[in-house]
Parts: C-alpha cells; structure tokens; sequence
C-alpha cells in the first residue's frame, strides 16, 4: 500500500490525466524570427585533354580559392582583430548553344540569385588519368569541384515580384 501512494503521489496530477485521457495544452505557437539565407550548391567536372586546359583548371581552382576568404587589414605583426569580407560572386547560370553563343538557363523572371559568398569548396582529382607535358609536371587529367555559396542578403516577399 505504501509503495502505490508513493506512486501516486509521484505521479500527482498525471493519474487524473491517465482517468481522463487527457494532457494539457501547452499553447506552443511558431513565432518568426527571420527568413533564412538561401544557399546553392554547383558541381563542376573539369577535364583536361591538351596541357593549356591543365594550367586553366588550376587558374579556375585558384580564383575560387582567392575569393572565398576574407582579406586580413591588420599591418604586419599586428592583432588581427578585424577582417574585410571576401568578394561576392554574381552568378548567372548560362547554356551554350552548339555554336557557342549564352543563353540563360532560367528565365529572369524566376530562378535569380542576388550576389553570394563562397562559403565552401571541395576539389578531388582523378586518379584513372594523368595528364603530363614533356619535361612538365604531370596533374590529373579529371578535377571535380563542388562550390557551395550563401546568399548575401535573405530574400524578401517583396523580392518575388522581381523573379528571386
């Protein structure tokens, strides 16, 4: 007996809830806080046939690279308490037609991106090929990438209108 009014004295106002089959509300609601910023993701394959495409995947790689980070303003030797943001890139995703001229992939009235940060970046290299030039060095003929970039500024409803 003792054991079952310890129980139930645990349990309190639980043992009405179990007799009635009911719980309280607990008047959760969803506030906003605010709209998130849109990220994208792009996969490239990059393939090297003849050594120029070589060194132009590696430039390619590069000014991915360079433009992701924030530039550093302190002078040398100095506490680097403060960065200046990296650049922005505009992206503009276009198809090439058989004579190579560009044709927006998305209509402008939908699917834009407003400018974004590189926020990430993975580069793997292939090891089936290897592309050399004589008396150079050899690199891998096949490099993937992948960019993962963030929106600068967090789209609006007013933004819709304007094809975002």
């Amino acid at each position: 007996k003792n054991v079952v009014s310890t129980f139930v004295a645990k349990m309190g106002n639980k043992t009405t809830q179990l007799r009635k089959q009911e719980a309280p509300n607990p008047n959760t609601m969803a506030l906003f806080k605010a709209p998130n910023l849109r990220t994208f993701q792009f996969s490239f394959e990059l393939v090297a046939t003849e050594s120029a495409d070589r060194l132009l995947i590696q430039d390619i790689i590069q000014v991915f690279r360079s433009n992701m980070y924030p530039f550093d303003e302190a002078p040398d030797n100095s506490l680097k308490l403060m960065y200046k943001f990296p650049n922005t890139f505009s992206i503009f995703p276009y198809l090439l037609d058989p004579k190579g001229n560009p044709h927006l992939l998305f209509d402008l009235k939908f699917g834009r991106f407003k400018k974004c940060y590189l926020t990430g970046m993975q580069t793997s290299f292939s090891g089936n090929a290897i592309l050399a030039e004589a008396g150079g060095n050899p690199m891998f003929a096949k490099t993937d990438i992948s960019l993962t970039f963030m929106e600068k500024e967090a789209l609006l409803a007013n933004d819709m209108a304007e094809g975002f």
